[in-house]
């Protein structure tokens, strides 16, 4: 159930189910569900015994204020891990069943800011954790680095590789489109909180 080195195939790599920002993904057959974070978060939940995983990938900690804690998407911390845990109830796990791994929040644009959007992410999914009764099984949080996650929902286990900074470029570039995106976007959704 720890983190362990990549040693997917070729074949299981190109059958993974990418989760992108704003999204998640429960699988109730065994697969492969993978991301790229910079300074975005991704929590995987995994029932060892029904063998059902689940992954998000949130990209802001939380939304503005728009005067309805429901009003939020998936994109925003709060939202992101609330709808992936009650899918993941949904699909029949019991929330004593789960275990999560938490991984991302890294300074991309390496300031000197302690407040980078990186940092925060990281410092909203352990407080919603720990306000939740969660303990993170494994995580790697923070640093410079972007990550790529592949989540095996048969076995639980974590394969992840840390993305050297020359091949960066495009993912600050995307980040920073996606943040211009966020600011267009309206604001919909629903959740119902357990």
């Amino acid at each position: 159930m720890g983190i362990r080195k990549p040693t997917l195939s070729l074949a299981s790599i190109q059958a993974t189910r990418m989760v992108m920002p704003g999204d998640h993904a429960v699988l109730r057959q065994p697969g492969i569900l993978g991301t790229l974070l910079g300074s975005c978060v991704a929590a995987c939940f995994w029932d060892a015994r029904l063998r059902i995983g689940g992954m998000n990938h949130f990209m802001l900690p939380q939304a503005p204020d728009f005067g309805s804690p429901t009003g939020a998407p998936a994109r925003y911390g709060l939202y992101a891990m609330e709808v992936l845990i009650n899918d993941m109830l949904m699909a029949g796990c019991k929330r004593e069943d789960l275990c999560v791994k938490v991984f991302g929040g890294a300074n991309m644009t390496q300031t000197n800011n302690l407040n980078h959007v990186g940092q925060r992410n990281a410092e909203f999914v352990l407080n919603f954790l720990k306000k939740d009764g969660w303990v993170a099984k494994a995580s790697d949080l923070g640093g410079i680095h972007s990550r790529r996650i592949y989540f095996d929902t048969f076995n639980g286990d974590i394969r992840h590789m840390k993305v050297p900074r020359q091949d960066e470029t495009s993912l600050v570039q995307q980040e920073v489109a996606y943040q211009e995106k966020l600011s267009r976007d309206p604001v919909a959704g629903d959740v119902t909180f357990f």
